[in-house]
């Protein structure tokens, strides 16, 4: 047993190592250029990887003693929660702050735009539709207050910017009754919601008498990688081949490529959920420690609180680091009839794989070849060896100076102990702890 966990720390701590490096590197940004107006992008969906990304590059902002922070937004919405967070950095950011909105500040998008000191809208471009999900008078009620704070901090219409949310607003000449307020460009600026309107960005900060002189604060790599590990597709292909990986490294004797490979997988899914702000390093070690009683499970007979608590740490994990128990269980779900399906199709189409004979040593012999093997192998029965590997209850046994693919009848047997051949059934060889 020592030798085997020394075995798998060996092969494991070069692995482990890397992964902290990558893990260390991560707190590094990209090279800086200073200007005078810093640009923060805000992009695509907003979620707690955007908070995080925004809070970090508002403080190189400060540090870089911009004179203004630009952001260019174009967001279809996102969480509110997070939305309520980016609202707030901006607000005490310290320094002077324009939203541009380049295409679309729809939902929780209006919320940051009226949180920045002025607003310029590109040509074609739309602001509103805020209107919350669930849209139950509870929620409409809460959020529209939130907006109707924020718009009165900074000088906005608070009529304009509650009738984004709530229908039952209704403004003569504007917007009618159980309808939600959007406004383009040209509108927003006919009612005096906006500062102006620009084409370019350098447009934008000219109009708004900021410096063109500019310090890009976009996303850095790490950060554009942790947006797309943690999409909804990309993080359940990466649970579903690491689950698949630990499956096979579980039923085949030794510690190789799977293994590796299943450890990457949920080292990068976690990589990427923690840079994004959806895990935290406590959900790390949970998941940690699930993996571990997993692995101490391989080494104990039978199946028992080690194994069902590594699962219990893993599922749990995966909840805490998902952007939503939604995604949670999509994700789960997948990886499981992913794992379910790699399984079927190995079975079909690759039946004599070392992976499925482990997990299924197939007694058919349906040709010529098969009944060679049989009769090869039947003066087996009765001989003595030894367990070349740990038998879980399949792996390889040393008998007669050769090794041969071997299974227990649900016994576990130590790497090196001796063991006895059964009966040989098929391509099967079968086997059991010696007595003498």
């Amino acid at each position: 047993m020592k030798r085997k966990i020394g075995y798998f720390l060996k092969r494991c701590i070069p692995i482990l190592v890397l992964i902290c490096m990558v893990f260390s590197f991560s707190a590094f940004g990209e090279g800086e250029s200073y200007g005078n107006t810093a640009v923060i992008e805000i992009k695509d969906e907003i979620d707690r990887g955007t908070a995080e990304y925004v809070k970090r590059a508002i403080n190189d902002a400060r540090e870089a003693e911009a004179d203004a922070i630009l952001f260019e937004i174009d967001t279809p919405g996102g969480e509110i929660d997070s939305a309520k967070e980016i609202s707030n950095q901006i607000l005490s950011a310290g320094v002077p702050t324009v939203a541009y909105i380049n295409k679309d500040a729809m939902s929780a998008g209006v919320l940051l735009s009226i949180s920045c000191d002025k607003i310029i809208m590109a040509p074609g471009s739309s602001i509103g539709a805020a209107e919350p999900r669930p849209n139950d008078e509870k929620y409409v009620s809460a959020w529209t207050k939130d907006l109707s704070k924020v718009a009165e901090i900074n000088g906005r219409d608070k009529k304009i910017v509650e009738a984004m949310a709530d229908a039952n607003i209704e403004i003569e000449g504007i917007i009618e009754k159980g309808k939600i307020l959007t406004l383009t460009t040209e509108e927003a600026l006919a009612l005096n919601f906006i500062d102006g309107s620009a084409r370019t960005m350098e447009e934008a900060l000219q109009l708004a008498g900021y410096p063109a002189n500019t310090l890009d604060l976009s996303p850095n790599r790490v950060e554009r990688l942790a947006h797309f590990i943690t999409t909804p597709l990309v993080s359940s292909a990466l649970l579903t081949i690491g689950f698949i990986a630990i499956i096979a490294e579980i039923f085949i004797a030794g510690f190789g490529l799977a293994g590796i490979v299943g450890i990457l997988c949920f080292a990068l899914y976690f990589f990427g959920h923690l840079i994004a702000g959806f895990a935290t390093y406590t959900v790390v070690i949970i998941f940690i420690v699930g993996i571990l009683l997993l692995i101490a499970e391989a080494f104990i007979p039978g199946f028992g609180v080690c194994g069902i608590t590594g699962i219990i740490a893993i599922v749990a994990s995966i909840f805490m680091s998902s952007v939503s128990a939604l995604q949670a269980v999509i994700s789960l779900l997948c990886a499981i009839i992913g794992t379910g399906v790699f399984l079927a199709v190995m079975l079909k189409f690759f039946p004599k794989s070392k992976l499925v004979t482990r997990l299924i040593l197939s007694d058919k012999i349906g040709n010529k070849e098969a009944e060679n093997a049989f009769a090869e192998r039947k003066h087996l029965e009765g001989k003595i060896g030894i367990a070349y590997t740990l038998l879980r209850p399949a792996g390889v046994a040393m008998i007669e100076g050769k090794r041969y693919d071997v299974i227990t009848e649900g016994d576990f047997i130590q790497k090196e102990e001796e063991i006895v051949v059964e009966k040989v059934e098929g391509s099967k060889i079968i086997v059991k702890k010696s007595e003498k």
